[in-house]
């Protein structure tokens, strides 16, 4: 069973910080569907990193197995939002029909 992540409250403008639904979603998904995963819908979701001393990440997906993250292939993009300017902006492209914990993500 896939968690839509627009049903956690993800926006998908390409603005928003989605980041605190996707996790939502994410944790839900490992929480109460045994194998299940996370499906983002066509549209561009931005990230930011947690705001904690030390936190150099986006999503915890920390002790995570068996997740799987899908979308609508380049329809459906998530990208750092850039908060430094020596790290850059990263972009996902999430790739339909691939196996599980399988990713599709060229560079921007």
């Amino acid at each position: 069973m896939l968690n839509n992540v627009k049903d956690f409250g993800v926006v998908g403008d390409g603005v928003t910080d989605d980041r605190a639904a996707i996790q939502a979603a994410i944790d839900n998904a490992i929480q109460f569907t045994p194998q299940g995963g996370i499906l983002f819908p066509a549209g561009t979701y931005r990230v930011s990193r947690v705001n904690v001393p030390g936190g150099r990440w986006s999503l915890d997906l920390n002790g995570v197995q068996d997740l799987m993250v899908t979308g609508e292939g380049p329809k459906s993009i998530v990208k750092l939002i850039d908060t430094t300017e020596r790290t850059g902006d990263w972009c996902l492209h999430l790739a339909e029909q691939l196996p599980p914990g399988s990713f599709y993500g060229p560079r921007h």
